[in-house]
């Protein structure tokens, strides 16, 4: 199953010492397809929603080959690894750099919880 959403971006809170960002007016596509054929098909609602034609666009993905080029083409655009996969990514780095279970790989996932957990607030 794969699924777009799309957003616009409110502005941004101060709560405390942290920025909070919402997003408002989401819409959903969802579909049981490859890859190639779901980009195809979620064309309809990126486009029904003006993402080619933004003055500015944004994607936050969990960094899947296929989604490199999804949807975003104009130059102003930004993609973004969600914070989770970020942490994945980071331990595997560590395991493939370090050797896995090494103090070097462990100091790494210790990491792992300040990104998955500012994402879940």
């Amino acid at each position: 199953m794969k699924t777009v959403v799309v957003g616009e971006v409110q502005a941004t809170v101060q709560r405390g010492p942290e920025t909070e960002v919402r997003t408002q007016n989401l819409s959903y596509f969802s579909r049981l397809a490859e890859a190639e054929t779901f980009k195809w098909q979620a064309l309809v609602e990126t486009h029904r929603r003006g993402v080619a034609t933004a003055r500015e666009a944004a994607s936050v993905t969990d960094g899947a080959e296929w989604l490199q080029h999804f949807g975003l083409s104009s130059p102003r655009s930004l993609a973004l690894l969600d914070l989770p996969h970020v942490a994945e990514h980071l331990s595997q780095m560590g395991q493939a750099v370090y050797g896995e279970g090494s103090a070097e790989a462990r100091e790494l996932l210790v990491l792992q919880p300040q990104f998955t957990n500012r994402s879940s607030r």
